[in-house]
């Protein structure tokens, strides 16, 4: 995401739910805007952004849908 333009931020917060409207995780992220990284498993979440400063919070950002794959994945036996 990109980060907001007002200087009173101080860092960001991820919500993640199972669906739009839902949030079941918040993940402080500090100042980050790129990526993070956490052991979710596999599954479909709707991820939104929270700006944060020393007044309060932004309103949530718009919601997007994240696939989380099930990881990396044990090369097969040989046969």
């Amino acid at each position: 995401w990109e980060a907001s333009p007002s200087p009173g931020v101080l860092g960001y917060r991820l919500e993640v739910g199972p669906s739009s409207g839902q949030t079941s995780l918040r993940l402080p992220v500090g100042a980050a805007t790129t990526s993070f990284s956490s052991p979710a498993p596999a599954g479909r979440y709707v991820v939104r952004v929270v700006a944060l400063s020393a007044c309060g919070e932004s309103a949530p950002s718009n919601e997007v849908t994240v696939d989380v794959g099930s990881g990396p994945q044990a090369p097969a036996a040989p046969s």
